[in-house]
């Protein structure tokens, strides 16, 4: 609109300008031709007036017609003060006053007068005026245009592409600009492309921050389900400002019962006071606090026990405005413990009039002492009841002692201990004559498969390992059979001899024992026998400070029979001096380790 409105203001004073200079340049062509021509004419008119030659005089006069805007000619002669009319063209109708063009004829005095009507040359100025009005306006009209097309071109296309885009962008999803130029509207469209893609930035950060939060609210969510049944929060003065449904779903407490009040205002004895003492002191300290329990009456009058944690609460300025945490109901697990510590104690009762039990089955040293001589036992179970047991019997002149390890320990143990007890008094009760260690071996394994029902070639995971010493009084020989449970022989020399026992267990699988197990024997002669179960060997501990944890294992064993710190000069081999060195090396080498197995050490020194 501007751009026409312009257009046609600048070709109004175009057309104006040219038909002004138009209508100049007419008059003064139009003058100057007029003039010539009555300039060379006057002076013939004038002379063929003098000579009465009038016919050439009007014939003179009418050729000055030959222009259009010429109607009338006259000739005057000049007097002082008027001017007498000598001719005229046409003869009459002409007045003087209407001359507008006067042409003096110096040397006769007259003059000539011409009569002009400038119409016709306006008339042909007018033309002329509106021929270039339509050259400038069709000019104009085509340069406008150029002009449009370009604007819609460079400026109107891009400025409404860029209009589109943001028309059908959205706040999280920005169309750009398309198609920009290098211009200031390509600069534009370039700068609204960079805010689109910061906003794009913008929006895929918020929905991550969005979806982080959701996922932060959802983990809060089963957190704090998991953590607690209910939420609250105390105020500065430490009362209940805020508590969630739940808790008074659990309780049947009503709102009016809670809110407003503290926690010992809610405590139901005054047993929990010192509690509560405590409690208090670490709210007053703005320590935070975790599973503080108490016990409340629930609106039904029955105790309900409650474990909270809290932190404190600070404001912008730092000012503490109060606490905020979690609750959960314990009723239900106080009751279980209470249930899982009776049961406890019955259980203990039980296993320790089993323990008293075991331990008169038990041989007692002082038994051993009259069949054997010199005889010392430690027999220390890692629980109350253990699977480490020794049995002792006598057939006509022979002693035996046998010692046997059952699978696992305590309990389990303690069974697996009845079953192989009950199996030897079985074949003690057929045996007709003294048996052989090594029969002794078998017969114990094929009665341990048949108490555990233990089908042929069947793998179970019950077993023992044992070794039988027999001590023929009459004829003072020493015969032993093991399997897995080895011999130490310590002479009153301090040398000590291993004898290994077959690499075998009894009872776990029901299949005859293989050919590897044998018979040792040898006469007594002073000499200290050693039995001992694995719990010795395989304990966890170190050496010293420095060293790293490891199993005792037999080569430190050993090591501990050998020792001669004691009597340097006078090695002791008693059973008392033996079994001694034996525990106190168990004791340093566990330290602060946890027993792994029982311990059994049985030590004879036949007479």
């Amino acid at each position: 609109m501007v751009l026409a409105l312009f257009s046609v203001v600048f070709s109004g004073g175009v057309i104006g300008l040219y038909h002004v200079m138009k209508s100049q340049r007419m008059e003064n062509e139009l003058g100057l031709q007029m003039g010539v021509v009555a300039a060379h004419t006057a002076p013939l008119i004038l002379q063929a007036h003098r000579k009465n030659d009038f016919r050439t005089q009007q014939a003179l006069m009418k050729s000055l017609f030959a222009f259009p805007a010429i109607q009338c000619v006259m000739l005057t002669q000049n007097n002082l003060s008027t001017q007498n009319m000598l001719a005229s063209w046409p003869a009459e109708g002409c007045r003087l006053e209407q001359a507008s063009l006067s042409l003096p004829l110096k040397e006769s005095g007259a003059t000539l007068h011409l009569v002009t009507d400038t119409a016709y040359a306006l008339e042909e100025v007018r033309r002329s005026t509106a021929l270039f009005a339509a050259f400038l306006g069709s000019i104009l009209v085509g340069i406008l245009c150029l002009v449009l097309m370009l604007i819609g071109r460079f400026m109107l296309s891009p400025l409404l592409r860029l209009r589109q885009a943001m028309e059908q962008s959205a706040p999280d999803n920005p169309v750009l600009a398309r198609d920009l130029t290098d211009d200031e509207i390509g600069q534009l469209g370039r700068a609204y492309n960079r805010l689109a893609a910061a906003a794009r930035r913008f929006f895929a950060q918020l929905r991550e921050t969005e979806k982080q939060v959701r996922q932060s609210e959802t983990r809060f969510k089963d957190m704090a389900e998991i953590s607690g049944d209910w939420f609250y929060e105390m105020d500065a003065q430490l009362q209940f400002s805020y508590v969630s449904d739940r808790f008074f779903e659990i309780t049947g407490l009503d709102k009016q019962a809670v809110l407003g009040k503290t926690r010992q205002m809610m405590a139901e004895t005054v047993s929990q006071q010192p509690q509560l003492t405590g409690h208090l002191n670490s709210l007053d300290a703005r320590d935070a606090f975790r599973d503080f329990e108490y016990v409340i009456k629930k609106g039904d009058g029955q105790q309900c026990y409650i474990s909270v944690s809290g932190k404190p609460i600070y404001n912008d300025e730092g000012v503490f405005t109060g606490y905020r945490g979690t609750g959960r109901d314990i009723t239900l697990l106080r009751e279980k413990e209470r249930l899982l510590a009776e049961a406890n104690r019955n259980f203990g009762d039980s296993v320790s009039y089993a323990s008293r039990f075991q331990h008169r089955l038990l041989t007692r040293p002082e038994q051993l002492s009259e069949s054997w001589g010199d005889t010392e036992l430690i027999w220390q179970p890692r629980d109350m009841v253990g699977g480490d047991f020794l049995k002792s019997f006598s057939v006509q002149h022979h002693e035996y002692l046998i010692c046997f390890d059952c699978t696992g320990h305590g309990v389990p143990g303690a069974f697996m201990v009845m079953i192989v007890s009950a199996a030897i008094d079985r074949i003690i009760y057929r045996a007709g004559s003294p048996p052989d260690p090594l029969a002794l071996l078998h017969d114990i394994h094929y009665e341990v498969c048949q108490s555990l029902h233990l089908a042929p070639d069947e793998v179970t995971r019950d077993g023992l390992d044992c070794a039988v010493l027999c001590y023929d009084t009459e004829l003072q020989q020493m015969r032993y059979a093991g399997a897995s449970i080895d011999l130490f022989i310590l002479n009153a020399e301090g040398e000590v001899d291993r004898i290994q026992a077959s690499n075998t267990k009894l009872g776990y699988v029901n299949q005859p024992l293989p050919a590897t197990l044998h018979t040792y024997e040898c006469r007594p002669e002073g000499q200290c026998f050693v039995l001992m179960t694995d719990g010795l060997s395989t304990q966890i501990g170190r050496q010293s400070q420095t060293s790293q944890l490891r199993m005792m294992g037999v080569s430190h064993v050993l090591n501990l029979l050998r020792d001669k710190s004691a009597a340097p000069s006078a090695p002791d081999n008693s059973p008392r001096a033996v079994t001694r060195r034996l525990m106190r090396g168990l004791r340093l080498w566990q330290g602060q380790q946890e027993r792994r197995d029982d311990v059994m050490i049985l030590a004879v020194r036949p007479r």
